[in-house]
């Protein structure tokens, strides 16, 4: 489940960090990935990724985090 999508790894991190602070109860113990995609046209990016057991797993949390006011998407 992709969270966010920053400029610099700097920006992924602190975006992560507000992002679990503001959710914790949800992001708490999930693990986060940062990665980095070259986006032609925009230059290079640092998606926030959470990782799931499974694609249902993310659908589930994804509408959790967006009931809660967050925003997120299930990339394949």
């Amino acid at each position: 489940m992709q969270i966010s999508s920053q400029p610099t790894v700097e920006a992924a991190q602190k975006s992560y960090q507000d992002m679990a602070q503001r959710y914790g109860g949800l992001l708490t113990g999930k693990g986060v990935n940062i990665v980095k995609a070259d986006i032609a046209g925009k230059g290079t990016y640092y998606r926030v990724r959470i990782p799931s057991a499974s694609k249902d797993d993310a659908i589930r949390l994804c509408s959790q985090l967006k009931s809660a006011g967050g925003s997120c998407f299930v990339s394949k």
